[in-house]
């Protein structure tokens, strides 16, 4: 739906890149679909989630990626060492001039080698970050 990849082609990739080197995870968390959902339909929601690709998409780097890995759940692999995360807010801002006002992502990061090398761990400390950060968020929303 998204047309990026899906989970099993971001484990595969992830362990791949961990192969070559140097990288940073983002688990990001789409915030806003449940009230888009909710108050413009399903349809309108999969508009989101085909917006959030793209946004996502367009901002990795050549040689990076960008993968759907369930429901409003995405991964960013981003190569090299660690440098700076894409700066999401400006990317989502894009977003509202599309009717989905409510929408944001939060997103948690981990890298290796220095948090780790095994691809369980990685995602795992990221998929934590990526909540606190949600939960920091949320009484702002």
């Amino acid at each position: 739906m998204t047309g990026l990849g899906n989970r099993r082609a971001f484990e595969s990739d992830l362990r791949e890149a961990l192969a070559r080197g140097p990288l940073t995870l983002v688990a990001l968390d789409v915030d806003g679909l449940k009230e888009v959902n909710d108050m413009l339909g399903h349809a309108r929601g999969d508009d989101l989630l085909r917006g959030v690709a793209r946004v996502l998409a367009g901002g990795v780097p050549p040689g990076d990626g960008a993968y759907r890995v369930g429901g409003d759940e995405f991964c960013l692999l981003l190569r090299g060492a660690p440098g700076q995360i894409p700066d999401l807010d400006a990317a989502f801002a894009a977003l509202a001039g599309e009717g989905f006002g409510p929408a944001g992502a939060s997103a948690g990061w981990a890298s290796a080698p220095q948090d780790g090398q095994a691809p369980e761990v990685l995602w795992q400390l990221a998929d934590e970050r990526m909540y606190r950060e949600k939960a920091r968020r949320r009484p702002g929303r």
